[in-house]
Order: structure tokens, then C-alpha cells, then sequence
């Protein structure tokens, strides 16, 4: 029932606009969170692996999914180490005791070789492999 002295139709028309006005943000609300949401072209979290290097060894999660990898290293060892992720980049030395960090862009699926390049640290253990894949569904 329209207000006291509106009776030529006028406050029907207004609800009913401001009705459809409400619907239209709605929709076209819940259609730009989706789109937001599923955009391919939107940059993929970073994984980030721990690693610990010692005398001879590093130890971490070997594993990772198809994306940007940020390395958090540590040394616990008593010798200066670093490494080296074959063809995309190294930490500085580490002395023991401390710690760098290696960001690398998204890798593809595949296996990249890890180890020390400081004299005889590779041939002496320091090396092991990132495996790259999409998570098993």
C-alpha cells in the first residue's frame, strides 16, 4: 500500500527500480568476487622450504609444488656453507650459526639438484634434489 497521497503509481515504480538496482549490485558483486578469485593470470602464493646445512648434509622438505620457492637456510654446522639450486640462483657463504634466504620464481615440474659449492662440500654429501609437482588428487 503506497504512502498517504501517492496514488498515481510513482512509489511502485520507485521500489520496484530500487529493487532491481539491489539484485543488479548483487549479481554483478558476486560475479567480480569470482572472477578475482579464479583469475589464472593472478601471481601463485610462494612455498617456502626449510633447510638446515651441517657437516655434510642438507636436511629439509624436498618437495614442492609448481610455484615460486622461497628457501629459509640455516647453518648448524660449524663451517661456512651456502647452496646453489642448479641454474637459477645460490645464497651468499653462511657462516655457522647463521642464516639467508634464496627466492626463486615459479619452477616448473621437474627435479632441481641442491648443494654446497664450497670446496669439497658437494663430494662430500652436500647435494640433494627438489622434487616439483602438482599435489596427487
Amino acid at each position: 500500500m503506497p504512502p498517504d497521497g501517492v496514488g498515481d503509481g510513482r512509489w511502485f515504480i520507485a521500489m520496484f527500480l530500487g529493487a532491481a538496482a539491489l539484485v543488479a549490485l548483487l549479481f554483478f558483486g558476486f560475479i567480480a568476487v569470482a572472477l578475482a578469485v579464479s583469475d589464472p593470470a593472478a601471481p601463485a602464493a610462494a612455498t617456502t622450504v626449510d633447510l638446515t646445512l651441517s657437516e655434510f648434509a642438507i636436511e629439509g622438505n624436498f618437495n614442492a609444488p609448481p610455484r615460486p620457492v622461497t628457501f629459509n637456510v640455516s647453518n648448524g654446522g660449524t663451517m661456512v656453507h651456502d647452496i646453489v639450486v642448479t641454474g637459477l640462483g645460490k645464497t651468499a657463504p653462511i657462516n655457522a650459526g647463521g642464516t639467508d634466504t634464496l627466492v626463486l620464481p615459479k619452477l616448473a615440474p621437474g627435479t632441481y639438484e641442491i648443494f654446497c659449492d664450497l670446496p669439497g662440500h658437494n663430494a662430500s654429501g652436500m647435494v640433494t634434489t627438489l622434487k616439483v609437482a602438482y599435489p596427487a588428487s
